[in-house]
């Protein structure tokens, strides 16, 4: 991502499958089967619009004749201690959690250290990449923009959906 421009990312679910994490077991094999066809945005979890992963919890909450959630922060008042419970008993069916579009890339338990060496050794190839296009091109930073100008539509939720459909 830094090597195609960006000057940050939002990484939150790639920790949730960090063992440093202690993501309770039956969240983790939610989220490790999960795709991002599994996410949506809700206002259950906490009054205002926050993507989760689903469960039965949550789509209890979008069945006909279901409240309307609170606003922030009675909602979470409101639910905040099933929310606990649900975590504290592990309950594979109602379990979820915020849980971003990026959730397709959770393949199994890991660790911290073992996903930023991933993030790290993701980014090297395309930083030598544009390195090489900048360098050895006459117009290479031009180039290196235009590249950039094409691959930053697909950075978009809809990429982010369309590759979620499939484990690696």
């Amino acid at each position: 991502m830094a090597a195609m421009g960006a000057q940050g990312a939002w990484l939150g679910t790639l920790w949730m499958a960090a063992r440093d994490n202690h993501t309770p077991w039956a969240l983790l094999q939610r989220l490790i089967a999960s795709t991002s066809e599994d996410t949506l945005i809700t206002r259950a979890h906490s009054g205002k619009p926050c993507r989760v992963v689903r469960s039965d919890w949550i789509d209890a909450w979008n069945e006909p004749g279901a409240p309307e959630p609170l606003g922030m922060p009675l909602q979470q008042v409101l639910t905040g201690d099933v929310f606990a419970s649900i975590h504290e008993h592990d309950d594979p069916r109602l379990i979820y959690e915020a849980a971003g579009e990026s959730v397709f890339a959770i393949e199994r338990e890991t660790t911290v250290a073992a996903q930023v060496q991933r993030l790290v050794d993701d980014m090297d190839p395309a930083w030598d990449r544009l390195q090489r296009m900048t360098t050895a091109e006459p117009h290479g930073a031009a180039t290196a923009i235009a590249v950039i100008r094409r691959v930053r539509p697909l950075t978009g939720s809809s990429a982010c959906r369309s590759r979620g459909r499939r484990k690696r």
